[in-house]
């Protein structure tokens, strides 16, 4: 991605080349709709740090968790429009919250208040299931599911999650059925089914990983177009269903009103910092993908990710809990 002179420039000079509305004049707070220590919240805190010393303010994270992440979004879209604010949030809060909470009123609309910016990250996802299920390839997975004909189960980390509506979006690819057994969170989730109890799991690849290498799980296939890093030995799930590919993203947002040179000067600073090869190595080791693409790929990415949850949340019946 090639940037500009005056954004490729030191801190020093912008007001040399840019318009005030071009430059960040103040402190930056990034509003992470979750708690500390999760996947998104771990990728908020490395492009704080690293677009402070980009833009020459500080840049800190204000984690407003529970609700959905729903609190957190309201207040980052009430904010005001000048780049001293800004949303990271994921996919589950981007692109599915609005049709899973279609019967409440939401205190935002993502398209009408927000503006994409660029899309951060994206942590892996996994289909894993007890060795003691007689299937070891996701070609025997839908072969026994369709012959379970729905009394097949999985767990998930709760209803309307991307784990979920990964699994919806398969059993519609594929044309199998299966039972979902939803829990508060992946931990009690993963207690079941290494406890025989469930036998399917979609889960994060770093997740589920240690169970994997130590021969508690077995591993049929990553969720994302292609193969994982940490796991080359292991399909990704569009090898059986073409087209099929889940990744739980993160994107960055503003206001509505922010200005332009603002919303460029964020992209291309945020774009550089995903760039980093060391921070891609950093980041690989946890399941996570850094992302890329233009300001406008990422509105259509959003765009496009709205209507397909939105689709397989309405033809599932999924309601939230």
């Amino acid at each position: 991605m090639k940037m500009t002179l005056c954004l490729a420039g030191l801190v020093l000079m912008l007001p040399l080349c840019a318009s005030p509305q071009d430059v960040i004049s103040g402190p930056v707070k990034i509003i992470v709709p979750a708690v500390a220590g999760g996947g998104v919240d771990v990728v908020a805190r490395a492009v704080a740090t690293r677009l402070s010393s980009a833009i020459g303010q500080p840049v800190i994270i204000d984690n407003r968790g529970g609700g959905s992440g729903i609190p957190g979004i309201e207040a980052a879209g009430r904010a005001v429009p000048d780049g001293q604010t800004v949303l990271i949030a994921t996919m589950g809060q981007l692109a599915i919250n609005p049709t899973l909470y279609r019967n409440r009123k939401l205190p935002y609309n993502i398209e009408r208040d927000f503006v994409p910016v660029a899309l951060v990250a994206g942590a892996e996802l996994m289909v894993m299931v007890h060795p003691a299920l007689p299937v070891k390839s996701m070609t025997e997975l839908i072969q026994y599911a369709k012959a379970q004909n729905g009394r097949l189960t999985y767990a998930s980390s709760g209803i309307g999650g991307g784990p979920h509506l990964a699994m919806e979006l398969l059993a519609a690819g594929s044309g199998a059925k299966f039972s979902h057994v939803p829990y508060k969170g992946s931990t009690p989730a993963f207690t079941d089914v290494l406890g025989g109890h469930v036998p399917l799991i979609i889960d994060t690849v770093v997740g589920g990983l240690s169970y994997v290498r130590a021969g508690k799980l077995r591993a049929l296939a990553v969720l994302a177009d292609q193969r994982s890093p940490l796991m080359p030995d292991v399909p990704a799930v569009a090898e059986t269903v073409p087209g099929y590919a889940v990744t739980n993203w993160y994107g960055l947002l503003v206001p509505v009103g922010t200005p332009p040179g603002i919303q460029k000067l964020l992209h291309d600073q945020v774009a550089k910092i995903l760039s980093d090869p060391v921070l891609k190595a950093e980041f690989v080791k946890q399941g996570i993908l850094l992302g890329e693409g233009t300001q406008a790929d990422f509105a259509r990415f959003l765009k496009a990710e709205t209507a397909k949850w939105g689709k397989i949340i309405v033809d599932s019946d999924v309601v939230p809990e």
